[in-house]
């Protein structure tokens, strides 16, 4: 096939909320944008309303419900439905986005179609997250799905890294990281008024869903130490989540007082600019859009080996420590690493600003259209492009 066929697509995910139902939508309005035919089969279980609203507006073909039932049964009906679909529509290319959906589509058997597969994070990433046995089981469905899998797109390095060692044999495997479009935010005054914060005193944000897979009790047992080196220091804990009763009770049990806030679900973008630090402190991701949007806005990050940003933090010349990379640092998800590199970034507002402009240049590539771009040219049996980063400096 030529860059110039137009392809038929369907789009399959039941995890229509986050950054994986963000990921499905920018990629239907690209692939629209250059003239293919794209459907969409969404679940309307873990549907968030932004999604609901967002996709009412793209000019999909035909939008399909998919079961929303108990994992299993209901989920080999759907497979059922999609070879239907897949007979009646003859799609190029059918695409599963998360590990349901990508069960439901390598399950259908389908014949015809490119059948890709991008997972945003394997689920046998979350050691540590999840019993060992229900990971070991995961993995064993991923080995036998895999060998159903022509086109398997992984958003991050270390996500592919880890589908290797767990043994995935796609036809293909690519890596292609997120993008996001250019950011409008409120000024840092604003947003610290916004959220009753200090105007003076270093501040560190997280957005993000209360889970464990996001890693912030480490952070908060960090923020222990920290708050001791740095008593003028605020944590902020933006966004809600099944933790946060329990997130609370540790808060409480180390003492961290006003020194934390708890401010509920928001624009994460809209109260970035409050944060002299970003922290992401997760166990396991794919490629957080988080990351991307705070440094695109010039915040230093701090963030860990399993959040999938290799590709966006790299060692740069001068860079001694193991942790320090151009725009931020990465380290072992674990509370002590945290509150080192916290504590050196919160007292180093020369260093910040270092961070900032790096993290600005580093993030450039990484756009929506770059995305599109290459995940439509994977669809043709092409080799995707990687953004262009800085020299990696042993």
């Amino acid at each position: 096939m030529s860059t110039r066929t137009r392809l038929k697509v369907l789009l399959v995910t039941e995890a229509c909320a986050t950054g994986v139902g963000r990921h499905v939508l920018d990629l239907a309005e690209g692939l629209i944008e250059r003239g293919d035919r794209v459907d969409l089969a969404y679940g309307r279980g873990r549907m968030s309303d932004s999604f609901d609203r967002r996709r009412r507006s793209i000019a999909f073909g035909r939008q399909f419900v998919i079961d929303d039932g108990v994992m299993g049964v209901d989920d080999l009906l759907t497979a059922r439905r999609l070879r239907r679909l897949q007979r009646r529509h003859g799609y190029d290319v059918v695409h599963a986005h998360a590990a349901r959906a990508g069960l439901m589509v390598r399950a259908a058997g389908l014949r015809g179609p490119t059948v890709a597969y991008t997972p945003h994070a394997l689920i046998t990433q979350a050691a540590g997250a999840r019993p060992a046995a229900e990971l070991r089981a995961y993995g064993a469905l991923e080995r036998a799905l895999s060998r159903r899998t022509d086109l398997l797109v992984h958003v991050s390095e270390s996500e592919a890294e880890h589908g290797r060692s767990q043994g995935l044999a796609p036809r293909r495997r690519v890596v292609i990281p997120n993008g996001i479009d250019p950011v409008d935010a409120p000024h840092p005054v604003d947003a610290r008024i916004t959220l009753d914060l200090p105007l003076t005193g270093p501040v560190v944000g997280f957005v993000g869903r209360l889970t464990r897979q996001k890693g912030v009790d480490l952070l908060l047992h960090a923020w222990a130490r920290v708050v001791a080196a740095e008593p003028d220091a605020v944590l902020v804990l933006v966004g809600d989540g099944p933790e946060r009763e329990t997130l609370l009770t540790l808060a409480d049990r180390l003492e961290l007082g006003r020194s934390v806030r708890f401010v509920g679900e928001r624009s994460g973008v809209a109260a970035m600019p409050a944060f002299d630090v970003f922290c992401l402190p997760s166990r396991y991701e794919g490629f957080p859009y988080v990351l991307l949007e705070a440094m695109q806005l010039g915040i230093p990050v701090v963030t860990t080996t399993g959040a999938g940003a290799e590709q966006l933090l790299v060692r740069g010349e001068g860079h001694r420590h193991p942790a320090e990379r151009i725009g931020g640092a990465v380290v072992r998800p674990a509370s002590g690493p945290l509150a080192d590199r916290l504590i050196s970034l919160c007292a180093d507002e020369l260093g910040r600003y270092r961070c900032a402009l790096d993290a600005r240049s580093a993030v450039a590539p990484f756009t929506i259209d770059r995305m599109v771009d290459d995940t439509r040219l994977a669809y043709l049996d092409g080799a995707p492009s990687t953004p262009r980063r800085h020299q990696e400096v042993a």
